[in-house]
């Protein structure tokens, strides 16, 4: 137990740190990476961070050796000790301009980094703990609370528990003499203040109190879902199990805090370190269209840029210059790690800009122009904070909600399978407790018609959404894809080498564009609706050549207010359509 503020907090962070690193269990997975990896680790963390960052790349993320997501989170840690080196001493030396780099942005950067590149295996506790000190200091100092420093002093917080429980190692002793680590002269020293230094409490930008409430046409419901009104635990198990369909759950999240607390921007800047917590969220339209990919970002830029930004949902690509791509590999929710999609070959050097009143040339069948042209063409793409685990990543979040107690029931034991061609045998297994995923973002962002393998109650917490669902049933009507192999140079790129050459399991997407066939009211609907449904008609036409069976394809379909829940039995096919800022938490349990 120790009481801390933010004048401290470098400091104390650093003593629980570098006492956190000191202890290694024996049967840390880490040690299968070699001695050398091990000894480097506090000297080189820069340099065994690229090498698991390498590793990382050879397998889908389910099949990464457990050894290397240790390498790669133990490489970060050891990371943050160096800043926190650098932030300890240039504090109080001098007054730092703004455009100084804030040492809080680059802990917690390298922390999200590990969480999320990893799972966090081995240190998630150490690493949740000073991302909850970070968040703590910050919220005080904004409350003005303390003059000049933050925290309350009579404030004692619990070190995690896991550090106790470790053992003792002998390993090799940290080289802290190395000058470039811990003995500067005073020139050294001020630059180093200058460079890490300064702490921003500002907020990235001041967001409004509210999302925009600006939305999507709404779809006229023809064949609407069931609804039940709170329905008590043996109603809801006798229509899971007499009728096995879908159907809307009113009023039974109504407790929740979120419900409040989430519509307001201002609380999820709080909750992110002021915007710094790093988040993946997809970069276009839908995962089975051509240059989609995915991108790790501050939430701060995803919020101002892709969620508060009226006029467009796209997000400029220079806000993401200090982090990652990576790349969903299959459908199950696990993230595989990959290489920058932009990254040029570095023996290629681009030609420099014209000079003032020249007009560069541009050759349409130029490579290079052709790359350029790529490029700016994924920096407009559409975003979404899809499938992602953010409660757990930010367990304040997850206060706010609480798991439905439907999904603690025994779901039916034999369920229609929705694609008979699927091996079984490649479906993830039944979750022990319930999956919670998060799917944030602005209207118009979609999910295509797809099944899940489990149980999943669909909660609204706020905004509205479109769902149209297809029973098991439908199945040779809905055109599953397959595998799906890389045609595309710059995507394979962005995939792990062995589903690079294998190819990725799609058999629970459908290849029909189910947004050509919505239904929109044409009395009400504005002159671009009417121009937007024109050009629907004629893409729906070219769909029904392709996939004549959909046209004879039976479903259901309603639009999810805030507070309302939606059941979706395994198999079941959905498409989900936002029809303003939207937020939902899934839950998905056998």
């Amino acid at each position: 137990m120790f009481k801390q503020n933010l004048s401290q907090l470098p400091h104390s962070l650093l003593d629980y740190l570098q006492e956190e690193l000191a202890t290694l269990s024996s049967s840390d997975s880490i040690h299968e990476c070699g001695s050398d990896v091990i000894t480097r680790l506090a000297i080189e963390p820069d340099a065994i961070i690229t090498l698991s960052h390498q590793k990382l790349h050879v397998y889908p993320f389910s099949k990464v050796p457990t050894c290397w997501r240790r390498a790669y989170e133990e490489a970060c840690l050891w990371q943050v000790v160096k800043m926190l080196k650098r932030a300890s001493m240039g504090r109080g030396r001098m007054r730092v301009c703004v455009e100084a780099r804030d040492w809080i942005d680059e802990v917690v950067r390298l922390c999200d980094m590990a969480l999320i590149m990893t799972g966090g295996p081995g240190r998630r506790d150490c690493i949740m703990w000073m991302l909850q000190e970070l968040e703590h200091g910050l919220v005080e100092k904004e409350r003005g609370e303390c003059d000049g420093n933050c925290g309350s002093g009579d404030r004692e917080i619990d070190r995690p528990e896991s550090q106790r429980k470790r053992m003792k190692l002998s390993l090799p002793a940290p080289k802290y003499s190395n000058p470039e680590l811990l003995q500067h002269g005073d020139d050294d020293l001020e630059q180093t203040a200058k460079a890490y230094g300064h702490v921003s409490t500002t907020p990235m930008f001041t967001p409004p109190q509210t999302f925009p409430i600006s939305s999507t046409p709404i779809p006229r419901i023809q064949h609407a879902i069931p609804r039940l009104d709170n329905p008590s635990l043996d109603v809801f198990r006798k229509q899971m199990h007499d009728q096995r369909g879908p159907i809307i759950l009113a009023h039974t999240i109504d407790h929740w805090p979120a419900l409040e607390r989430w519509s307001d921007p201002r609380y999820w800047l709080r909750r992110t370190i002021g915007g710094r917590r790093l988040v993946p969220i997809e970069l276009g339209r839908s995962y089975t269209d051509a240059g989609w990919g995915q991108k790790i970002t501050r939430f701060g830029e995803f919020l101002e840029n892709g969620l508060l930004r009226r006029d467009s949902a796209e997000l400029d690509e220079s806000s993401t210059e200090h982090v990652e791509d990576y790349e969903i590999l299959d459908n199950t929710g696990d993230f595989d790690p990959v290489s920058d999609a932009d990254t040029e070959d570095p023996t290629q050097v681009e030609a420099e800009d014209p000079a003032p009143g020249h007009a560069e040339e541009q050759n349409p069948h130029d490579e290079l122009y052709e790359k350029k042209q790529k490029k700016n063409h994924k920096d407009n793409r559409q975003v979404y904070l899809a499938q992602h685990d953010l409660l757990t990543q930010i367990p304040a979040l997850h206060n706010d909600i609480a798991i439905p107690d439907y999904c603690y029931l025994s779901p039916p034991t034999s369920v229609p399978q929705s694609n008979p061609d699927t091996d079984s045998s490649t479906h993830p297994p039944p979750p022990t407790e319930p999956l919670l995923n998060i799917w944030l973002g602005p209207a118009s962002t979609i999910s295509p018609c797809h099944t899940d393998p489990h149980h999943n109650i669909l909660a609204q917490v706020f905004g509205r959404k479109y769902v149209r669902l297809f029973a098991p049933e439908e199945t040779v009507r809905m055109y599953p894809m397959g595998m799906k192999h890389f045609e595309d140079e710059d995507d394979a790129k962005q995939n792990d080498e062995a589903s690079a050459v294998e190819g990725i399991n799609m058999s629970n997407t459908s290849l029909v564009d189910v947004s050509c066939f919505l239904d929109y009211n044409d009395a009400n609907a504005e002159t671009s609706v009417q121009q937007d449904q024109k050009q629907d008609e004629a893409k729906r036409e070219n769909q029904l050549r392709q996939y004549p069976l959909f046209r004879e394809a039976r479903y259901i379909e309603g639009v999810l207010e805030p507070g309302e829940c939606l059941y979706i039995p395994p198999g079941w096919w959905h498409y989900v359509q936002s029809l303003s800022v939207s937020c939902s938490v899934s839950f998905w349990w056998d």
